[in-house]
């Protein structure tokens, strides 16, 4: 009796709000109805509920009318939807609608059972059992098959909104960090442009933001190879990426930079990762050369930059960067001139002597001997001093960086 009480004390809208402040993916629960039809309803409460055995499971309204068409069916498939197809769920969610798959795109499983096409992931289910729970049902599904057919975000239902899902890993890096470098960027325009134009290839700033680095400006000359790189590209700040940021810094900050690997580096790599920075030290200047590998990882880049990189995802291409020892900082220059250079690099020191960003040409082609890498190097520093002593000693223009970052130690 008392725990009636307590529950008629519960206002519905008051559950809803409260309730809301829970985010929760969207899906679509497809089935095909007695006559062969495709049914479907719009679901925010679908859980996965154990692995071994594998079962999934998805709470209907039992007043729904789309649930009276799936109540039968033996046999569902759980659609997880894109971020980008809040008008297929509102398609699905309208109340007692004529055709629901009117204009929508599906292909059957190997079951024969609907699977929206462009859906993140489908999971394919046989009903093990069906549990009451007070207005809504608990159906229970054991997973048959299932697949994860798209790099794209899912959709995001909270607070009554359709959204999307944004790790703080992609996310703009906060204004204190990023304003200051993009005032840098600004200022270093002109510098960059003579450095372009005198050596025919594109250059560019790189900063250090957050998780990742970007590239905070970028200028190609005329006639040059390739158009630049996008301002605002980012890739993981995970090793060996990030050297010149990294290379005169003390023993803690390069041991969490070590760290940021997805998966530990094998002894081997790690000494080879080590022995890099030893070189950049010595030379002055980071050297990344081109490899195949970097046809995937750009379009994994591009999506990251964009916004539209899972995490899941995210950590396979920072697989894939920290795979890519053997690229950076080669033991010899001489054996480079076979090679194209991706990025040739020179840190840009703060008054304080900590690096605020890295000024780099990129893509250039092979046949970059000694002399002429010496005499490229030679223009990178010296548009490096420039922009030092033009951009960074205006009060307030150096960007303020976390006190992990501040310790790289100076030449």
């Amino acid at each position: 009796m008392a725990d009636a009480e307590r529950d008629a004390g519960i206002e519905p809208n008051r559950y809803r709000m409260v309730l809301g402040h829970y985010p929760t993916g969207v899906v679509v629960i497809s089935a095909l109805d007695e006559a062969g039809e495709p049914v479907g309803m719009v679901v925010g409460s679908f859980t996965s509920a154990s692995i071994d055995p594998p079962l999934v499971a998805y709470l209907p309204s039992k007043s729904s009318s789309s649930y009276r068409q799936l109540r039968n069916a033996r046999h569902f498939v759980v659609n997880v939807l894109a971020a980008d197809q809040v008008a297929l769920c509102r398609q699905f969610a309208v109340k007692d609608a004529g055709d629901k798959w009117a204009g929508v795109a599906w292909r059957r499983s190997g079951r024969g059972l609907p699977i929206l096409e462009g859906a993140v992931a489908w999971i394919e289910c046989e009903i093990s059992s069906t549990l009451d729970a007070g207005d809504h049902d608990v159906v229970l599904g054991r997973v048959v098959d299932l697949d994860a057919t798209s790099d794209r975000l899912p959709l995001v239902f909270f607070q009554g909104g359709y959204g999307r899902f944004t790790p703080r890993s992609i996310v703009s890096a906060v204004d204190t960090e990023l304003i200051p470098v993009l005032q840098i960027a600004e200022r270093a325009r002109p510098m960059l442009e003579r450095l372009g134009e005198s050596v025919g290839y594109e250059c560019g700033l790189q900063a250090m933001l957050g998780d990742d680095l970007m590239l905070v400006a970028a200028y190609a000359p005329l006639g040059a190879a390739r158009t630049p790189h996008r301002v605002g590209a980012r890739m993981p700040f995970v090793p060996p990426s990030g050297s010149n940021f990294v290379a005169w810094a003390d023993e803690r900050t390069v041991a969490a930079w070590l760290g940021r690997s997805p998966v530990p580096l094998a002894p081997e790599a790690r000494e080879t990762v080590l022995a890099g920075l030893g070189r950049v030290r010595e030379r002055g200047f980071s050297i990344v050369l081109h490899s195949p590998a970097y046809t995937e990882i750009d379009g994994a880049l591009q999506s990251l930059s964009e916004g539209d990189m899972p995490p899941a995802h995210r950590r396979r291409l920072m697989e894939r960067l920290s795979s890519l020892v053997d690229a950076y900082e080669p033991p010899s220059l001489a054996s480079v001139a076979a090679s194209r250079i991706r990025v040739l690099g020179v840190p840009v020191r703060d008054a304080d002597g900590n690096i605020a960003v890295s000024l780099q040409l990129r893509q250039l082609p092979a046949g970059q001997d000694e002399r002429a890498i010496a005499d490229l190097v030679d223009r990178l520093h010296a548009s490096a001093r420039e922009i030092a002593a033009n951009c960074l000693e205006e009060p307030g223009a150096q960007p303020r960086l976390p006190a992990a970052r501040a310790a790289s130690a100076r030449r």
